[in-house]
């Protein structure tokens, strides 16, 4: 099932091909059972080979739908009006960066200050040993991506 959602990662061949795999293997390694067993089992796998084909053919056109796509061509106004969005967008995401790493060396800067504060070499040596545990888990970097994936990059940043 993981294997088909992650078809337009993939051609489609390589993707039909495995299905055909799994289809195969799921009848080789099927258990002898008993009559009854058995015409509850060919209903299944009729059931499960034809939803395997429903969604190998669902992935085929979704995959050509993306392939032939075509961008609706905007107006000079909606253009204008785009490239004004994300020109702020980058105005204010700028603005939060520097904003985050100018306390992000004020912070570096006291933290240098106090220790050089500190009366002895060991103590100041000690101190400078980073603790692995008191490391926070994120940071916030607004520079990292875009959060409009559909700007371009020259607007974006």
């Amino acid at each position: 099932m993981n294997r088909l959602v992650s078809l337009p990662l993939r051609s489609v061949s390589a993707v039909a091909s495995q299905t055909m795999t799994l289809r195969v293997a799921s009848f080789a390694t099927a258990k002898e059972k008993d009559d009854g067993a058995k015409a509850k089992s060919k209903k299944g796998s009729k059931s499960e080979t034809a939803n395997l084909d429903r969604q190998v053919k669902s992935l085929v056109k979704h995959y050509y739908k993306m392939r032939t796509y075509e961008p609706p061509k905007l107006s000079e106004e909606k253009q204008k009006e785009y490239m004004e969005a994300a020109k702020e967008y980058s105005r204010q995401m700028t603005r939060l960066h520097h904003y985050y790493e100018q306390r992000l060396n004020d912070k570096i800067f006291l933290r240098d200050l106090a220790i050089s504060a500190l009366p002895t070499e060991a103590l100041r040596e000690q101190a400078k040993k980073t603790d692995p545990e008191q490391i926070p888990g994120k940071y916030f970097y607004p520079a990292r991506k875009a959060r409009f994936e559909d700007l371009s990059k020259e607007l974006a940043w």
